[in-house]
């Protein structure tokens, strides 16, 4: 296997697909991988990984891309394919997908929670789902933090703000698809069976990929005040008592207030409350951000 997963290491990383998510079929960790794929990408990989099966449909997201099951067994491929072409109307074809992308059953069971089969909207409250999991969660890992993992989480409202964001961080040393562990949502940051996925992923990165490893273990183990899907900020600092004193922000830089970024970029200390967002300069208050909700800005302590 390890001339498969160099091989991976020198052709993945051209195309779209995320490498992680690779090493997990080729490591027998996940049975099938979805990626959307434009046909001379599609190509490539198939010429240089010639045992995997290929299955497709049309994309969901981008009509020049076709959606394709990635997977050792042609049967799973297909499988995959025929349950996204019922255009999953069920939760049942939800569950099905989940387990054939490797997912935890605790996971695709809290996940189940946000479908509701006549209205798909609340899949995409990536604020309501990543809080809800935060609640969850009694200590947060790293190898858990599925913040810039975006893939599955964007519908037509969201492609707009997408593109932004990609303008935004056009120069990052790794591609923004590639900072994750987890190619699913979490049934909280502190779920067992996620972090040891993730823990045999980081040990693949670092026999194969040890520059990538370290790039996203350095972004994933951050502090991060989180609004919405593209709306979060991370920093280099630490928590201490529930505020965050923090040096700098990193990238990937999030589509936050504008308002709030400046003050963000002049203060060094936050606290938040039920109602709003403090940012200090030491210990004078600079801005206020009034928060709409509950999980309209909050801490998520990574580590």
């Amino acid at each position: 296997m390890d001339n498969q997963f160099t091989k991976a290491v020198n052709i993945i990383p051209q195309t779209r697909t995320v490498l992680q998510e690779f090493f997990g079929l080729l490591s027998d960790k996940k049975p099938v991988i979805l990626i959307g794929l434009d046909p001379e990408t599609l190509s490539l990989i198939k010429t240089n990984f010639p045992e995997l099966y290929f299955s497709y449909t049309k994309s969901c997201y981008n009509p020049k891309l076709a959606l394709v099951a990635i997977s050792k067994s042609k049967l799973l491929a297909t499988i995959t394919t025929s349950l996204l072409d019922t255009k999953m109307q069920s939760k049942d074809c939800y569950k099905l997908i989940g387990i054939l992308l490797g997912y935890p059953q605790c996971c695709i069971e809290n996940f189940l929670k946000y479908i509701d089969e006549d209205n798909d909207e609340n899949r995409y409250n990536a604020s309501k789902i990543t809080y809800d999991s935060l609640k969850s969660s009694k200590k947060l890992s790293y190898y858990c933090n599925n913040l810039l993992n975006f893939s599955t989480r964007i519908n037509d409202s969201k492609k707009d703000n997408f593109s932004k964001f990609l303008s935004l961080n056009q120069n990052l040393s790794i591609k923004i698809e590639n900072f994750q562990y987890l190619s699913h949502i979490p049934c909280s940051y502190d779920c067992k069976e996620s972090t040891k996925y993730g823990k045999e992923i980081e040990k693949l990165l670092k026999k194969y990929a040890p520059e990538v490893q370290k790039t996203i273990q350095s972004t994933l183990s951050r502090p991060v005040i989180y609004f919405d899907l593209f709306e979060f900020v991370i920093f280099e600092g630490h928590m201490s008592k529930g505020v965050l004193y923090y040096q700098k922000v990193l990238q990937p830089y999030g589509l936050i207030n504008s308002t709030l970024s400046k003050a963000i970029k002049k203060g060094n200390k936050i606290e938040i409350d039920g109602k709003s967002v403090n940012v200090y300069k030491d210990d004078s208050l600079i801005f206020t951000y009034k928060k709409k909700n509950e999980s309209d800005g909050f801490f998520l302590d990574f580590k």
